[in-house]
């Protein structure tokens, strides 16, 4: 990956703030500190005086770049340390994947790695021991509206295949549909004791 790429910012821009030096700042990392000096890194920055140490002051874009900005981009344009870099991501409890990280990271794979990642990913979800998991899941509870819609628009004015049409006869002659007894076709019709069928309710 060609250094351009590797170092951009992806939520910029970036710029350095007005102060004046002497001026007394809040810093995100180290509280209140005093400004003494500014370095000349790609992007300039000033730095803050706390006792004896002196280092960067964490506030403004650098704040901000700190917790969006991948490890490398900045590094590279303020002129610190990785290991820097992951104390103040750590001070501002910011996870150690950003949006630049994750911009960079899709960046550094081919095409022929995503894919590769892609049939993994596909193969993981068809295992028959998740498939299993997710059916048993699953079990006794009723699909949600919004899919019973779907599922209702996705086939409202289509026409059956002649195989789904034979899968869908074979199914009801099944003794046990879904675990219950199917009685409607299994089970013979018996009329009660005494009971007749009158003409008007046979015509009907």
């Amino acid at each position: 990956m060609h250094d351009t790429k590797r170092f951009q910012l992806r939520c910029g821009p970036y710029v350095t703030p007005e102060f004046n030096y002497g001026d007394i700042v809040c810093c995100e990392v180290r509280g209140e500190v005093t400004i003494v000096r500014l370095t000349d890194g790609k992007i300039p920055w000033p730095l803050g005086k706390k006792e004896r140490a002196t280092t960067f002051v964490v506030y403004a874009d650098l704040e901000r770049a700190v917790r969006t900005e991948s490890n490398q981009a900045v590094c590279h344009w303020w002129g610190v340390t990785p290991q820097t870099v992951s104390k103040w991501r750590k001070a501002l409890d910011v996870e150690a994947t950003t949006e630049g990280t994750r911009a960079l990271r899709s960046d550094h794979l081919t095409k022929k790695r995503k894919a590769k990642l892609k049939r993994g990913a596909i193969a993981a979800a068809r295992r028959p021991e998740r498939v299993e998991k997710i059916r048993q899941s699953k079990l006794g509870k009723p699909s949600p509206k919004n899919v019973i819609d779907a599922v209702r628009a996705a086939n409202l004015g289509g026409t059956w295949s002649k195989k789904a049409r034979r899968n869908h006869k074979e199914s009801w002659k099944r003794p046990i549909i879904h675990g219950v007894k199917n009685s409607l076709v299994t089970r013979k019709f018996t009329a009660r004791p005494g009971f007749r069928c009158s003409q008007s309710s046979h015509e009907a």
